[in-house]
């Protein structure tokens, strides 16, 4: 089971029970762990921030390829008509 503590959830083994009410563990780390865990987190935002505005551009790329698609159609159901009715003039 997880706990929810404001915008994160837990599993229910990172807290201990105190005078009755669960409190979180507490940990000790070293300045380089957490610089090491404050640059990744920041690597990792920056990466998504990059895939998402990729994604943009690609979805741009399709929308205009796809109206670019349908010009093509179109121009290709006029030439077909077009080369149709002429060889049936031609008969």
């Amino acid at each position: 089971m997880a706990l929810k503590t404001e915008e994160y959830s837990y599993n229910e083994d990172n807290f201990i029970e105190e005078n009755g009410t669960l409190k979180e563990l507490t940990v000790t780390i070293t300045l380089a762990e957490y610089r090491n865990l404050i640059s990744e987190r920041c690597y990792n935002e920056k990466l998504i921030e990059t895939l998402h505005n990729e994604r943009v551009d690609l979805n741009e790329q399709i929308s205009s390829l796809s109206d670019e698609l349908c010009k093509c159609k179109a121009e290709l159901d006029t030439l077909t008509r077009r080369i149709s009715s002429e060889a049936i003039k031609r008969l």
